[in-house]
């Protein structure tokens, strides 16, 4: 008998370790919460605290100096003219009809500033036509070198006089 108890005792289970084994894994499980809430509570403070201190509106500060009633009721009364420093006539030198206006007296202007255009169609018209007229010029050229050419090879074999040749 005494062999079969010995062999019923080595089948048992053995439950201590096992509670030992989830009581620690309860354990992890309420570390990682509290870490949890830690995290969440300290979160909701630091949005609370800048929502607390947060930039209100900007203001602008200004000085401000007393004035008494004469000192506001000053008025300077004076007569003359008023008179620019520098004076500049602008002029074309070619003439036309103005097209185009883009200052007016008194207006600053920069250096290099367009202030006017003047119609130039007809400064076109004289620019196309002395264009045709160049072109026109070297065809007569080019006729008069070929007459040229075939005089002086007309005279070489006496073909023609002195005279033409010239």
């Amino acid at each position: 008998m005494e062999n079969k108890n010995a062999d019923l005792s080595s089948l048992r289970i053995d439950r201590s370790s096992r509670e030992d084994n989830s009581g620690s894994r309860s354990k992890m499980i309420k570390i990682a919460v509290a870490a949890v809430l830690i995290i969440v509570i300290g979160l909701v403070v630091y949005l609370g605290l800048n929502k607390l201190f947060a930039k209100g509106v900007e203001t602008k500060v200004t000085t401000v100096t007393r004035v008494s009633p004469s000192e506001s009721n000053a008025v300077l009364t004076a007569s003359g003219y008023v008179v620019a420093q520098r004076k500049a006539s602008v002029a074309s030198k070619g003439t036309g009809r103005l097209v185009y206006l883009g200052v007016v007296e008194g207006d600053e202007v920069k250096k290099n500033q367009i202030i006017a255009r003047l119609e130039d169609n007809d400064i076109k018209a004289l620019l196309a036509q002395a264009k045709a007229n160049l072109e026109l010029n070297k065809a007569d050229l080019k006729d008069a070198t070929n007459t040229y050419n075939r005089e002086k090879k007309l005279y070489e074999t006496g073909g023609t006089s002195k005279a033409n040749l010239d």
